[in-house]
């Protein structure tokens, strides 16, 4: 099942997710969370589920403006794309989800930069974080 991104304020931005593991009984396993990289989607990791389905439920978010979370009702309700602001919405995607502990969360690209932002702004959101090709910027003027 597919949640379409909605929202009216920034403390409700939801990102569409997807259930990418949905035929296996999913109550005993460990959640991890799928962020995929810029121009992508989650379900182009389905080779990664494939290996992870006997371990982990797995579910996919969705960017602003990519897979099934559109851009025209972010830039509507919300304003300029900013990294805190997807920020934001993965963190409030997660606690949508009601997860009875903290998932596991694989990043690529962009996706390993918002799992690293988010565990920064909120720390405790994931049990482990895994990043490929996560770009790194220090916020920090002095750095």
């Amino acid at each position: 099942a597919v949640c379409i991104l909605y929202m009216r304020t920034m403390d409700e931005i939801r990102l569409a997710h997807c259930e990418l593991t949905p035929q296996l009984p999913q109550d005993s396993k460990p959640t991890i969370i799928i962020l995929h990289a810029n121009s992508l989607c989650s379900k182009v990791y389905m080779p990664l589920v494939d290996v992870w389905k006997h371990r982990f439920r797995c579910i996919g978010i969705d960017s602003p403006g990519q897979g099934e979370s559109p851009i025209s009702v972010w830039l509507q309700h919300i304003g300029p794309l900013t990294s805190e602001g997807m920020a934001h919405a993965v963190h409030n995607t997660i606690l949508s989800l009601d997860l009875p502990e903290a998932p596991f969360v694989f990043g690529h690209s962009l996706g390993g930069a918002l799992a690293l932002l988010v565990e920064s702004l909120w720390p405790g959101t994931f049990r482990a974080i895994w990043v490929f090709e996560a770009p790194i910027v220090s916020c920090d003027s002095q750095a």
